[in-house]
């Protein structure tokens, strides 16, 4: 039997990138799962091409609106029957430096990126809690809550946020048999990287920089990270901040070095 027989997972964001390795990860793991984001049209075509690999299921959601969170949820109850895992991975990001950033810069980025998680973790939750049988809940995070880049006060304190709020929310739903733990990713080469990453990089033929394994991680790294989360292996791993990042923080100030000229 595979690892996720018989479950069902929600991952929002989906629709390329991380969450869509993520949710191609738990389809090869035998999960049941509905694939969430806002733009209902690529949803689609995502849904169409994941259909090879098991049981899924497209729905426009943005994770910002309560409503819309909840709707979710039940969409996913009412289409497999039940709601085992959470992975609340949708996200968004602004650069622009702290002394010419917007209030509405602010807002909208902790509006998906924190409080968008808050919705998604406790909608799943009540779900997990009323049917009685526990859960797994991941939120997805990044190395950006330790240590921060120029120009983007929100996105990193939206990330602190959830690596926090996996924390608090762990504490609070563990009588209900659920686990709540996070993953914090390093570069991992989805559509966003890849206008800043060059091409000999994402494809190997040079080393990368950043980290100690120097390959640009892919989203099937955070997929297979979820799975074992989400899976009875983990069921004693909560509250938890996962690193995956090819080493890329335990070798920080190898890279500074480097980078000054020292090494």
């Amino acid at each position: 039997m595979s690892q996720l027989e018989g479950k069902v997972a929600v991952v929002t964001g989906a629709g390329r990138g991380i969450g869509r390795g993520i949710a191609e990860e738990l389809l090869k793991a035998g999960a049941k799962v509905v694939i969430a984001q806002r733009a209902e049209s690529a949803l689609r075509e995502v849904e169409k091409e994941l259909s090879a690999l098991g049981s899924v299921s497209a729905y426009a959601c943005d994770v910002s609106q309560r409503e819309e969170v909840q709707a979710l949820c039940d969409h996913a109850v009412s289409t497999f029957g039940s709601l085992d895992i959470l992975v609340a991975n949708a996200g968004t990001s602004s650069y622009s430096p702290f002394l010419e950033m917007t209030e509405e810069d602010w807002d909208r980025v902790l509006g998906v990126n924190l409080k968008g998680v808050y919705f998604s973790g406790q909608a799943a939750a009540q779900r997990m809690a009323a049917a009685g049988n526990g859960g797994s809940i991941i939120l997805i995070s990044s190395i950006c809550a330790s240590a921060a880049e120029p120009s983007s006060a929100p996105y990193t304190v939206s990330k602190g946020g959830v690596s926090a709020l996996a924390k608090a929310m762990a504490v609070d739903l563990a009588d209900h048999g659920i686990t709540v733990n996070a993953i914090a990713p390093g570069w991992i080469h989805s559509t966003s990287t890849s206008t800043i990453a060059p091409e000999s990089l994402v494809s190997g033929e040079e080393p990368f920089p950043l980290n100690p394994l120097k390959v640009i991680g892919k989203p099937q790294h955070i997929g297979s990270t979820v799975v074992w989360l989400a899976s009875p292996g983990a069921g004693f791993t909560t509250g938890s901040v996962v690193t995956v990042d090819g080493g890329q923080m335990a070798a920080l100030q190898t890279v500074n070095r480097r980078a000054l000229g020292e090494l």
